[in-house]
């Protein structure tokens, strides 16, 4: 009997992107790869830590989304933290 030839997965092709961060988010990113890497058992970069998160909002739905996420960038957008300006 043939056995089966089990294929590597594909990696999904990554897109660069920079980002930019208050000091203090920049401090609750990297803890919180402190603390995934002591649980896991591995480095956790913070690429990973924005994939993850940027997935659990997927899987929330677009009313979460509107009533969760949108007041949050909205408070960022009101304390000038932004680039760009209002639509009109």
């Amino acid at each position: 009997m043939k056995s089966k030839k089990i294929l590597p997965k594909k990696k999904p092709e990554l897109v660069v992107r920079s980002l930019m961060l208050t000091a203090s988010l920049d401090a609750a990113l990297e803890q919180i790869g402190l603390d995934a890497s002591d649980a896991l058992g591995w480095k956790v970069s913070r690429s990973a830590i924005t994939r993850a998160l940027l997935l659990y909002v997927q899987q929330q739905g677009p009313r979460w989304i509107q009533e969760t996420l949108y007041p949050l960038m909205e408070r960022e957008l009101e304390g000038g933290v932004v680039w760009g300006h209002r639509r009109k």
